[in-house]
């Protein structure tokens, strides 16, 4: 037991330094957006989102970027539900198109919107977001000022107040935090196609999603690291409250699992050495933690309460510099460290389950 402790104080002062690192290096953006030049193609790929659809068209109408300087258009992916003729009631309000993707997938609707788009500026999001008011202002805003070919935007999980939705708010607004700042100090890791913008000439020079096209999953983190690669000083993360996007959460354990494990099905095709590092410290501080629990449980063992107890502090620390953007209630960052309890059931499931997403194998 002793040769275990040692070993669990050395990986939490490293896990520690990490999230103090990520504390201390954050940048947040809290200022108002001056009036930009240039105008953006919004591209929605959906399938079977007659439910969202038009709350997501309703918060673009509200848009403080004047109308003449953005355009919309929705690739339904082979939606069975009436999503195509919801969005179509706001074609009279808002200058919208809608396309019919001839393969399915959202890389492919999302390369057919690409092809069609009148401008140079693209911005992806998704049917189930809503979005602050100066959203596109923000984001395009950013994009001109800085010179950028690719811009990452933050993201915010809507929740319905249950205590499984907070979890995933929290938890969601750590992985942006984290991702920014990681971009920040020029080691790209993840971002969300919910909330990206990106020259359509510099994606054509790069092949687009390339070899990842058929890939379920990657539409944003393998981009991010294509685009990286081709110029790192022109890529860029936006971490302002009023580019925030807001995706709905998942309504229950099973869908959440399902979403998560579609997202670690593309980690295999990172980029760069770091990401394989993070997510080695990711499982080995998890690891760690069940160690120390089980120590802490069974023998009350003060050093192992303390290790906890520290990491959990250090967690929490970050809960507190992200509610500064993404705004959630200051009980929810108690939430904050418990994603250890369900990341394992994530990772397994990952491993040895079929995932599918919107009816489809992944």
């Amino acid at each position: 037991m002793t040769l275990l402790l040692i070993i669990s104080i050395f990986i939490v002062l490293i896990y520690c330094f990490f999230i103090g690192y990520i504390i201390t290096h954050i940048k947040l953006n809290f200022s108002k957006s001056e009036s930009p030049i240039a105008k953006v193609s919004i591209l929605i790929p959906c399938r079977n989102e007659a439910k969202n659809i038009a709350n997501c068209l309703r918060s673009i109408a509200w848009q403080t970027l004047p109308i003449n300087q953005y355009d919309i258009i929705i690739i339904d992916d082979f939606s069975e539900d009436d999503t195509v003729k919801i969005a179509t009631e706001f074609k009279n309000k808002l200058p919208l198109t809608i396309l019919h993707n001839s393969m399915p997938g959202k890389k492919n609707a999302l390369a057919l919107g690409i092809n069609h788009a009148v401008n140079d500026c693209i911005i992806t999001t998704d049917a189930d977001c809503t979005m602050e008011k100066d959203w596109l202002k923000s984001m395009l805003y950013s994009f001109e000022n800085r010179n950028l070919k690719m811009l990452c935007g933050p993201v915010n999980l809507k929740s319905d107040g249950s205590f499984f939705q907070n979890l995933q708010q929290t938890e969601s607004a750590a992985i942006v935090g984290i991702s920014a700042t990681m971009l920040n100090i020029r080691k790209p890791a993840t971002c969300n196609g919910a909330n990206l913008m990106f020259s359509r000439a510099a994606f054509k020079e790069l092949n687009g999603y390339g070899n990842h096209q058929q890939l379920a999953s990657g539409d944003d983190d393998l981009l991010l690291h294509t685009f990286y690669r081709q110029d790192a000083t022109r890529v860029g993360y936006e971490l302002n409250y009023n580019a925030m996007v807001y995706p709905a959460a998942c309504k229950n354990f099973a869908e959440f699992l399902n979403q998560r494990s579609r997202w670690l099905s593309k980690r295999k095709f990172y980029a760069y050495p770091w990401n394989s590092r993070l997510q080695g410290l990711i499982v080995i501080q998890l690891l760690t933690f069940y160690s120390l629990l089980i120590i802490a449980l069974s023998t009350g063992h003060l050093l192992a309460i303390a290790l906890i107890l520290n990491k959990y502090l250090f967690d929490l620390m970050l809960g507190v510099k992200l509610k500064r953007v993404f705004n959630f209630k200051y009980l929810q960052i108690l939430l904050m460290p418990f994603y250890e309890f369900y990341i394992v059931i994530v990772l397994v499931y990952a491993r040895f389950s079929k995932i599918k997403w919107k009816g489809r194998g992944v």
